[in-house]
């Protein structure tokens, strides 16, 4: 569920913009209420589980009350996002929806720039679930226009805070196998694995 809840805020917050109140309603009659605010996600489900995080600049990363983690990117309608039960990769362009997950269930869909979206997820066993999101239509084409700009900005600034993720990751990982050894960035500084290690 957390991967569908991800691409439908994805969509949502890319439609509407940056400031944002969204209701997730699936098949098995759970739904999901909550807020999309600069960038800022919070969700609250109807079985009380929660979903916090962040998508900006391109960049997702959303975390559960249950310890479940999602992250990724979605930058030019291409999806890449990782959880504990794999990666979901695939495009969300031009209106549609086209996910392929790595447990080899597939997600279809549509969007529509008002932030209202239908999901199919079929999984390899034939089950089908499905899920809708509905934002209040909006009449203004200046609003509308301002809040793809909005979302626009909000993919940026997850992009770019996906990317220290990652640069932070490589530097543990490199540091882990050279303890004495430092990093060096692009720039020439040169930052010690002692000290890396230290903090971890």
């Amino acid at each position: 569920m957390l991967r569908v809840f991800t691409v439908l805020l994805i969509c949502v917050g890319t439609a509407v913009g940056q400031n944002s109140t969204v209701t997730i309603s699936d098949s098995n009659g759970n739904q999901t209420t909550g807020t999309i605010t600069d960038g800022n996600v919070f969700f609250h489900d109807s079985s009380g589980n929660v979903a916090f995080g962040t998508i900006r600049n391109g960049n997702v990363f959303l975390s559960t009350s249950n310890g479940e983690i999602t992250f990724g990117t979605v930058k030019d309608g291409n999806v890449f996002l990782t959880d504990q039960k794999g990666n979901t990769t695939g495009t969300i362009r031009n209106g549609n929806i086209f996910l392929s997950n790595s447990d080899g269930s597939i997600t279809t869909g549509t969007y529509s720039t008002s932030g209202s979206t239908a999901t199919t997820t079929t999984t390899t066993s034939g089950v089908t679930s499905t899920a809708t999101t509905q934002q209040p239509e909006s009449n203004s084409t200046a609003q509308q226009s301002a809040n793809y700009k909005a979302g626009y900005v909000v993919g940026q600034q997850l992009g770019s805070a996906l990317a220290g993720a990652i640069n932070r990751h490589r530097i543990r990982s490199y540091c882990k196998k050279h303890p004495a050894g430092g990093w060096r960035f692009p720039d020439g500084a040169v930052l010690s694995c002692d000290r890396v290690n230290a903090s971890h």
